[in-house]
């Protein structure tokens, strides 16, 4: 479902602005893809800038219409989006590895990283992105708008990206983008019909065993200073859970705790 229905653009300079633009004068087609060949203006998180190499990577937004799921659960989207991205990289860079045969699959590249809350790695460096924003009427979580952002064919980056890594420098080869955007989207949609049919448990557990830092002690900043702490997993409400070194667990909200890598 989600990629049935592709909208190409060459250039555009954000997605995510444009679906909203595009939904709220005619409601798209839940699962529809807005794909800019060219996005000189893409948002991050928190008014980040998303910069990419025009015609080197892929820059798309999902609208999502998820209502069947309660607007204070919407982290659970985030779970599955990311997981659905995780699972693209993991079978491009090892396609013996197929998380669509085998979720959860513990053999999978584990060099393959969520870091909290909206990044996927490769090792320590930044290969995807996502941003999602939503509309809530009500009781009802009406709409997702889910800006993505996949390093595919990029080989430089500039100074202030030198943390950033693309498929086909872990590939060394080069990857059409269409046929990348079809089959992220078919990983996605597994992730997506996975939370549409309430198989909570196993996302959960699929999130968990992929978060970075998870059940190991680690260096964080906060408020300026360094501290140590033991990732334990996200609440219910998408917040960090960091336990530290005198016993006690704090749920962090976004920009609250930050990784040191």
């Amino acid at each position: 479902m989600i990629g049935k229905r592709i909208f190409e653009i060459t250039r555009i300079d954000s997605t995510n602005t444009y679906a909203q633009q595009i939904d709220a004068k005619q409601p798209l087609e839940d699962g529809t893809v807005i794909w800019a060949r060219e996005q000189y203006a893409g948002r991050g998180q928190q008014d980040h800038v998303w910069q990419s190499e025009p015609g080197k990577n892929l820059t798309f937004t999902v609208v999502l219409k998820p209502h069947f799921l309660e607007p204070q659960c919407q982290f659970l989207l985030n779970k599955a989006i990311s997981l659905g991205i995780l699972d693209f990289i993991q079978a491009s860079i090892s396609p013996e590895c197929n998380p669509r045969l085998v979720p959860g699959n513990q053999t999978a590249n584990l060099k393959c990283k969520i870091k909290w809350p909206n990044d996927i790695l490769y090792g320590d460096l930044k290969m995807a992105g996502i941003l999602i924003e939503t509309k809530v009427m009500g009781l009802v979580f009406d709409t997702a708008f889910i800006g993505i952002g996949i390093n595919i064919n990029q080989t430089h980056f500039v100074h202030n990206l030198s943390n950033a890594i693309s498929l086909i420098q872990v590939m060394r080869r080069e990857i059409g983008l269409k046929e990348a955007l079809v089959k992220v989207c078919q990983y996605m949609d597994l992730r997506y019909m996975s939370l549409k049919n309430l198989k909570i448990e196993q996302l959960n557990d699929d999130y968990h065993h992929h978060l970075l830092g998870v059940e190991e002690w680690r260096d964080y900043t906060r408020e300026k200073k360094t501290i140590k702490g033991m990732i334990t997993g996200v609440d219910d409400f998408g917040r960090l859970m960091v336990k530290h070194p005198q016993g006690d667990t704090i749920s962090y909200h976004h920009k609250e705790i930050e990784y040191i890598l």
